[in-house]
């Protein structure tokens, strides 16, 4: 008996002991992938701030390289706060309160579903957007541009203009208005519900990991990688240069996303009262009038050109858009989610559904005839 009770407690303590083991290893690659991220970041930091040196260096691009050194180390610097400053526990926050994610009816899959058919929508929307780009106007720095429109005749004279041209600037002027806004308000909605699930630390750490290593990867080899091939494939000398490119949207969802949540620290819960279908009809104008103002002010403000380049300043892609739009609809999404405001869209009478889809067939059609007033004889 003594024999057999000494061989079970062996195979308990190594069972444990392997246990332990594996938990042990289980923390240490929780903490080594985030910290080699954030490491990178503060590398993107160095590199940025060290461009600041180049001969010739333009006023725009001095401020570029400064802002972005500035943001890639505060964003390195607060997810290495975040594993090792003294409490944390790998970025586990204790404090957490778990928290329902926003109810709805509609769950599939891990997720909610029309949001997830939003999303693939609207990445359709983005690589059309961009496609038609490519042939929607001059080629400039664009090896496979070609002209929609006679170069020997002014640009937007009816008789040199070709049909395409009126299609994809009417294309890019209505997805302008909506798409990446859609992308930073479905991203806000999830955000409540995620910072209560898991503590300011581990949020930060979650989206610095998944944001913050994509961006890192691309603008250190993918992005300079582009650029050099295309500089090689036109002739001109070829420089490994910082470019971020297309991952300015994760860049700054990952600076909305870590703001929101240093706010959210401080900024006692906002809950709004549910609108109703009558509401919802005067949402748009009633929301969409002041901030028409803002994008057009900022646009009056030629920052894009002087500070930053056609970017804008830190890569954003026009501050008139950042300002206006891309900004306010990530915090509304923030207050859709704490106001659960998707149960309001899912039983959303009929006739509100029919009304405010008219609403944009009509924003639409007014797009369409300004390009159209340029392009087509009438």
């Amino acid at each position: 008996g003594g024999g057999r009770t000494r061989a079970r407690e062996t195979i308990e303590h190594r069972g444990t002991a392997r246990a332990e083991r594996t938990t042990m290893a289980s923390d240490k690659r929780r903490v080594a992938l985030p910290a080699a991220v954030c490491v990178l970041l503060l590398g993107l930091a160095g590199w940025r701030f060290s461009s600041c040196a180049e001969p010739n260096l333009s006023q725009p691009e001095l401020a570029n390289a400064i802002f972005n050194g500035v943001n890639y180390a505060a964003l390195g610097l607060i997810g290495l706060g975040c594993l090792f400053w003294p409490g944390s526990s790998g970025g586990q926050d204790q404090r957490a309160v778990p928290v329902a994610a926003p109810q709805t009816s509609h769950v599939g899959g891990g997720g909610i579903a029309y949001l997830a058919n939003l999303k693939t929508f609207l990445t359709v929307v983005v690589v059309a957007h961009h496609a038609s780009n490519q042939f929607g106007g001059p080629p400039i720095a664009m090896p496979i541009g070609t002209y929609a429109y006679d170069p020997r005749s002014p640009i937007g004279a009816a008789a040199g203009t070709d049909s395409f041209g009126v299609f994809s600037s009417a294309l890019q002027a209505v997805d302008q208005m909506y798409f990446m806004s859609l992308f930073f308000l479905v991203s806000g909605i999830f955000c409540p519900a995620s910072l209560d699930n898991k503590g300011f630390r581990a949020f930060v750490l979650g989206k610095i990991l998944r944001l913050g290593g994509p961006l890192a990867i691309f603008s250190i080899i993918l992005g300079p990688a582009t650029i050099a091939w295309t500089a090689h494939y036109g002739g001109v000398p070829v420089q490994w240069v910082y470019f971020a490119g297309p991952c300015w949207f994760i860049l700054w969802l990952l600076n909305f996303s870590v703001a929101y949540a240093a706010l959210a620290t401080v900024v006692p819960k906002v809950v709004a009262p549910k609108p109703n279908p009558p509401m919802l009809l005067l949402l748009p104008p009633l929301v969409g009038l002041p901030l028409s103002l803002v994008f057009w002010g900022i646009s009056a403000i030629p920052l894009d050109a002087a500070w930053g380049g056609p970017s804008g300043l830190g890569g954003m892609v026009f501050w008139s858009y950042g300002a206006a739009i891309y900004i306010p609809f990530f915090f509304a999404g923030i207050l859709a989610g704490r106001s659960d405001y998707l149960s309001v869209i899912e039983r959303m009478p009929r006739w509100a559904a029919w009304a405010l889809r008219a609403q944009a067939l009509g924003l639409i059609s007014i797009i369409f005839l300004c390009v159209a007033q340029y392009t087509i004889p009438i």
